[in-house]
């Protein structure tokens, strides 16, 4: 799933939710429906074939919310005894079934759903608003529009029959067999069987007009459904998704599974992006003109729930505690989609954006184990850590196992569990079969405790023994789960002829690591790439983030030292040095890094080298600028190369910025600007 709400987790006092329980085994489900747009209602039947996992099965307990049911019988017709209690439909078999004894039950019921299956609609606020239909399951809401057995740990194949409106199109999961006409009634009726199995949560169905288009993966049609009207905007947002397909196919040795890749965007859509089995439904936002780019690209969405197809669809996490098999999956493999198509530097700023998420979480609000069972609602799992810490857990993992191993073992897992329902012990064996490697301490770590190691880290030199002495604390609060972590940490070294590295083992709450050098080096880096979740704390010299600015081969690095050097207000050395990297580094990560370093810095003269590296600037670096111009109160010629962006910029993203910072330029005549 995508982009998702701001929430808090729950009490310490909250019980464990674990994986339900079964009485039998679903095998096939076929809704035949009927959809009526004006009236907000769904009816129809839902038939379940399913066999009893023990002898002696008298009931079947299955899951509704707000259904109206109408009748329920057996393969033969016969009419069987029912009840409804809450969110259960308990249905009372006419004599015991054995384990493994196949049979049907046929649900008769009609419904006006308030979520689930959801009826966009024309009102006086927006009457343009197209006529649309969409669903939303996840976590386990599909109740509310069939009977089902609405929990992940099941797996089956699905057939939807829907009856809509001549001029509507139904979509819905795996292929389409059949489409029918009725020219008395001015309906269509459409056949979509998935014959592959999928969990409950991920059927879905849209129904509207649409504007469409298929594209060609490898013989994989990749279709995109946008509201009718909204054609212009198809090729900017999904044509680099074949692409995206064959990435993904190829790097997890699994092709892309299902009979088809289709993306509906709906208006009103409750999340991001939802991808459910062979059918991605996205919110309406992704349809953006050229004006929102590079700013904003739909490629992170689309690549997100698109690796979904894989790790969640084809792999599903069997109980929600295990939800981030699911989801931190998709990030971090939009993340390597972000890497093969982009490169390794946007590919490094990329999933530093991500983990920025759960640092904001993990400050002001929690820290807790990825994987837990204990929550109020299954929604509670949609957080930042399940998404962004877990992005961050599974690089780290990469880089513990090195590339040929970790794309070893993620083709084990995915071609030893495929289909099936998966827990994060799977995941780590199929790891340790594939790679001999022994990562229980890895997964106790950073899976079942929380938070992340904050170091201070120092260095000096010794002339005498010719050794470089790094000394290395974890200065967090090592309480309830949070750890003291032990993690392989790279050091890099730096002269003005030289570089190398070396792999240090952190272990415990002080280190002092002594490397032999044949000169004192210009610059030391501790996790040169980046690649621990952490925070540090690495205070140096003026001269040395001068020089690791200027020379550092990793952009990692020199954005790191633009951002030390920012701590010098009112330098000239650090000012000059900043407006010269701004105006030459080749990457605009860094020259926004800079821009940032300028505006703390706060002199005149930082102040004259922003205005004066506007011109040719990248967006996402003028966007860098303007955030750095606003950090001038009051002053007449950062407010007016503000105004002027503000009006003129011509791309959305930095026009907002250079709004905001009007705003906190606190100049007098920035309301009036604004406004």
């Amino acid at each position: 799933m995508g982009a998702f709400g701001d929430r808090t987790f729950v009490p310490p006092e909250t019980s464990e939710q674990w994986a339900r329980e079964r009485t039998f085994a679903l095998q096939h489900l076929r809704l035949d429906l009927v959809v009526d747009d004006e009236a907000k209602k769904v009816s129809g039947t839902a038939t379940h074939r399913l066999a009893p996992i023990n002898d002696g099965l008298k009931e079947i307990v299955l899951d509704l919310d707000n259904l109206r049911i109408r009748g329920v019988k057996d393969e033969a017709g016969k009419a069987l005894e029912f009840e409804t209690h809450g969110e259960e439909l308990t249905i009372r078999l006419p004599r015991a079934r054995k384990a493994g004894e196949a049979f049907e039950l046929r649900v008769r019921y009609e419904a006006t759903p308030t979520k689930g299956l959801f009826f966009v609609a024309p009102d006086k606020a927006y009457p343009k608003k197209p006529r649309i239909v969409w669903t939303q399951g996840e976590e386990m809401d599909n109740r509310s529009w069939f009977p089902s057995y609405d929990y992940p740990n099941q797996k089956f194949t699905t057939e939807v029959v829907v009856t809509v409106k001549e001029a509507y199109r139904a979509v819905s999961n795996g292929r389409l067999v059949s489409e029918k006409h009725d020219p008395k009634k001015g309906t269509r009726t459409f056949h979509w069987i998935q014959d592959k199995p999928h969990p409950n949560y991920l059927i879905a169905l849209v129904v509207g007009e649409w504007d469409t288009k298929e594209w060609d993966a490898d013989g994989i049609p990749v279709q995109a459904y946008v509201p009718k009207g909204y054609g212009k905007y198809i090729d900017l947002c999904f044509s680099r998704v074949p692409a995206m397909v064959k990435f993904f196919g190829r790097v997890t040795g699994l092709r892309y599974p299902w009979g088809k890749y289709a993306q509906a965007c709906v208006p009103d859509f409750t999340f991001g992006g939802m991808e459910n089995t062979s059918i991605t439904i996205l919110h309406e936002y992704c349809l953006t003109d050229e004006h929102a780019y590079p700013d904003y690209s739909s490629d992170s969405l689309l690549s997100h729930e698109l690796a979904h197809q894989w790790f969640g669809d084809w792999l599903t996490c069997k109980s929600w505690g295990h939800l981030w098999l699911n989801e931190s999956f998709a990030d971090y493999f939009e993340c390597l989609w972000w890497e093969d198509h982009f490169g390794k530097d946007e590919f490094i700023v990329h999933l530093e954006e991500v983990r920025e998420g759960y640092y904001e979480e993990a400050e002001k609000k929690y820290k807790r184990p990825i994987v837990t069972h204990k929550f109020v609602d299954a929604e509670d799992m949609l957080d930042n850590h399940t998404y962004n810490k877990g992005c961050g857990v599974l690089h780290m993992l990469r880089t513990v196992l090195g590339d040929d191993l970790w794309w070893k073992g993620i083709r084990h897992y995915v071609k030893k569990v495929g289909l099936q329902n998966v827990e994060t012990t799977d995941f780590r064996v199929a790891l340790e079969e594939a790679t001999g490697k022994s990562l229980a301490w890895f997964f106790d770590e950073w899976l079942y405790h929380a938070g992340h190691p904050e170091f201070e880290v120092s260095w000096s030199w010794d002339d005498r023994a010719k050794q470089v002495e790094v000394k290395v604390k974890q200065t967090h609060e090592v309480k309830d789960a949070v750890p003291l972590f032990r993690m392989p940490v790279e050091l890099e070294f730096a002269t003005d002829d030289r570089v190398w590295r070396e792999t240090v083992q952190v272990d415990r709450a002080e280190h002092t690591f002594r490397i032999a050098s044949r000169e004192r080096p210009r610059t030391v880096l501790f996790d040169p790439d980046g690649n621990l979740i952490k925070k540090l704390t690495f205070k140096k010299e003026k001269e040395e983030l001068l020089w690791q600015l200027a020379h550092a081969n990793g952009v990692w690095a020199r954005m790191e030292a633009a951002a030390g050097l920012g701590r010098f207000v009112g330098d000239a050395a650090a000012a000059q040095a900043l407006g010269k990297a701004l105006s030459k580094d080749p990457f605009w990560g860094v020259r926004r890094a800079t821009a940032a370093g300028l505006g703390e810095v706060g002199t005149t003269a930082a102040r004259d080298v922003l205005l004066a590296s506007l011109k040719g600037q990248d967006s996402r670096v003028r966007r860098g600028i303007y955030a750095a111009l606003g950090k001038f109160r009051k002053d007449d010629e950062a407010f007016k190369a503000l105004s002027k962006a503000y009006l003129e910029d011509g791309t959305y993203a930095p026009m907002a910025q250079a709004a905001q910072a009007l705003a906190e330029t606190r100049h007098p005549g920035a309301f009036d600007a604004i406004a």
